[in-house]
C-alpha cells in the first residue's frame, strides 16, 4: 500500500509539472512610461513575473511587476503591478489580477483566496478569510472563522446599506460574489460612467459531452467499448486543463485473478476519471491525459491524441491509452493483464456547451 501511494504521488507531481508549463498568448505590456507594446507572453503561476516578447523578437524577457505597469492577455485576464505588504511586515511586488475597475477596484492573486480593494481616499485593503481562533465548547475545541472581511466590506460600502444583506450572506470569500458585489456597489452610487468588469467575458465553468466508441485490449483479445464522457473546464483555474468522467461499457481487466485460466468476456460498467491537457487554440489541438479508465488506482493510464473542431459546437476526438502504468511500476501488472500492457483506442464526437 505504501508503494502504491508513493508511486501515485510521484505520478501526480509529474503530471502537475507537465501541466504547469505555460503556453504563450497574444498579449501586451504597459511600461512605466505608459507605452504599450504588443507581442506574446504569459504570467507566472504565482503572478510574481511575466514572460513577454515583441512579435519581431526571438527571445522572451522576464518582467517583474516593479519594472512595468501592467500585463494583459488580449481577450483574457488583465494584471496590474502592486506592492503588497505581507503579514510578516515585508513587502512583495505582484501582478494582481484586475477584476473590477469602478468606484471600488477589486483585485486578486489567482488561486490564493487573497483579494484586495482600492477605494478613493481609503487605504489599499486586503480581505482575509482565515480561521484564527479556537473556542472551547463543552470541553471540545472548535475552529472559529474570522469574518472580519464582512466589517471591512460594510465600511467600504457604507453608502449602500441596501447591499448589507448581500454582504452578510458571504460565508467565505468567493470571487464571483465579490465581483457581483463590487459591480452592484458601483451601479448604486455612480451614474457618471460604468464600471469595467474584466471577468464578464471570461467563461466560469463550461461543459462538453462526448459520445465515443473504440476497442480495448486488457486481456488476451480486443473487445469493443462505448461510453459517454463529460468534460469539465474551469478557465479561471486553468485555461488548458479538463477533468473528464462519465460511463463506459466494456470488458473488464481480470483484476487479481488467475487470468491465464479465464477466456470469457466480462462486460461491465466503469466510471473513469482523467485529467486532460489540451495544447493550442487552433482547430487541431493535441491532447495529453492521465487517469484511471476503470476507477481503480492501479489500472491507471497515460493517454494521448487530438481534438479537431469542425464547428463552434462540435469537435471530433481520437486518442489512445497505455493502461496499467502504476501497476507496472510496482510489479503488479502480471496479476491484472494477459498482455504486455493493456491499451485502448477510441474516437468520439464532442458537443460543446460553451457560448
Amino acid at each position: 500500500m505504501i508503494r502504491i501511494k508513493i508511486t501515485a504521488g510521484f505520478l501526480f507531481i509529474l503530471i502537475q509539472s507537465i501541466f504547469s508549463q505555460s503556453s504563450f498568448y497574444p498579449s501586451f505590456i504597459v511600461k512605466n512610461s505608459n507605452d504599450t507594446i504588443y507581442g506574446t507572453g504569459n504570467i507566472s503561476k504565482n503572478q510574481e513575473y511575466c514572460l513577454f516578447k515583441k512579435f519581431d523578437a526571438t527571445e522572451f524577457i522576464k518582467y517583474y511587476p516593479n519594472e512595468i505597469n501592467a500585463f494583459r492577455v488580449i481577450g483574457g485576464k488583465f494584471y496590474v503591478s502592486k506592492e503588497i505588504k505581507e503579514s510578516d511586515g515585508k513587502s512583495n511586488w505582484y501582478f494582481l489580477e484586475f477584476l473590477v475597475d469602478g468606484k471600488i477596484d477589486l483585485f486578486t492573486i489567482s488561486n490564493s483566496q487573497r483579494y484586495f480593494l482600492k477605494k478613493e481616499n481609503e487605504d489599499f485593503l486586503e480581505l482575509y478569510d482565515n480561521i484564527k481562533s479556537i473556542k472551547e465548547i463543552d470541553g471540545k475545541s472548535y475552529a472559529i472563522q474570522n469574518k472580519n472581511y464582512l466589517g471591512y466590506l460594510r465600511f467600504y460600502m457604507s453608502e449602500t446599506p441596501q447591499l448589507y444583506p448581500e454582504i452578510d450572506k458571504m460565508n467565505r470569500l468567493e470571487q464571483r460574489k465579490l465581483v457581483k458585489l463590487s459591480v452592484d456597489y458601483h451601479n448604486a452610487i455612480c451614474n457618471e460612467y460604468g464600471c469595467v468588469n474584466y471577468t464578464k467575458d471570461l467563461p466560469k465553468v463550461t461543459y462538453k459531452f462526448e459520445l465515443f466508441t473504440g476497442v480495448t485490449h486488457h486481456n488476451k483479445y480486443y473487445t469493443p467499448q462505448i461510453g459517454v464522457l463529460v468534460h469539465v473546464w474551469s478557465p479561471l483555474t486553468n485555461e488548458k486543463l479538463f477533468i473528464k468522467t462519465g460511463i463506459i461499457y466494456s470488458d473488464s481487466p481480470y483484476f487479481r485473478k488467475e487470468s491465464d485460466e479465464i477466456n470469457d468476456y466480462t462486460y461491465t460498467i466503469k466510471i473513469p476519471i482523467s485529467f486532460q491537457y489540451v495544447f493550442g487554440k487552433k482547430k487541431f489541438k493535441p491532447t495529453f491525459a492521465f487517469g484511471w479508465p476503470t476507477g481503480i488506482i492501479l489500472i491507471s493510464s497515460i493517454q494521448a491524441g487530438f481534438v479537431y473542431s469542425i464547428s463552434k459546437k462540435y469537435e471530433i476526438s481520437l486518442n489512445g491509452s497505455l493502461d496499467g502504468v502504476v501497476a507496472a511500476l510496482i510489479s503488479e501488472h502480471h496479476r491484472i493483464y494477459n498482455n504486455q500492457f493493456g491499451h485502448s483506442i477510441n474516437c468520439g464526437i464532442i458537443y460543446n456547451f460553451k457560448k
